[in-house]
């Protein structure tokens, strides 16, 4: 069992920063860590012209590309791939950091930007911490809250939350 840990919140409220500080700090530790992020407004990895986007245009349903240290599969379908898809597919790491996906139930650290954002906190389960911008009106919050500049604490929140998912990941494995 793979740890994952996902870190929520609206537009520009710093998830992509956050998580690539935690990658740093996991790397530092040694850890290999992946990501996966959710894009609500679809994405285009190939471009136009290229072989794999000549394969996609025959049809086929996943193309692959490899080169030496790189590796890319992309699959295609009309719906959207559920959470727990994504994440059967990705092995050989030790953490895995998700962005996005703010209905799982996966443990999470909500990013709050301003008190308008704060309603989101009621739509969420799994709600380990909370990362914010402005200090005012978080002093109601239920949870751990973090300024945005205190990376330390965050990951060691983080990092606490993935230690224990090992020890259940070994203990019920």
């Amino acid at each position: 069992m793979i740890p994952v840990f996902n870190l929520v919140g609206y537009s520009n409220s710093g998830k992509t920063t956050l998580i690539c500080r935690l990658i740093e700090k996991f790397k530092i530790l040694g850890w290999r860590v992946a990501t996966l992020k959710h894009d609500v407004h679809g994405f285009e990895m190939d471009r136009e012209g290229k072989d794999t986007w000549k394969h996609r245009q025959a049809g086929a349903d996943v193309v692959s590309i490899s080169s030496r240290g790189n590796m890319a599969i992309l699959g295609f379908r009309e719906n959207d791939w559920s959470l727990g898809e994504l994440l059967s597919k990705i092995e050989g790491v030790d953490v895995i950091l998700v962005e996005g996906y703010k209905g799982s139930s996966l443990p999470k650290m909500v990013l709050l930007r301003n008190q308008e954002d704060f309603v989101l906190l009621h739509s969420l389960q799994q709600v380990k911490g909370v990362v914010y911008w402005e200090k005012e009106g978080i002093e109601n919050i239920p949870y751990p809250c973090f300024h945005i500049e205190q990376i330390d604490a965050i990951f060691n929140l983080v990092y606490q939350e993935v230690l224990t998912q090992k020890k259940m990941g070994v203990e019920g494995g």
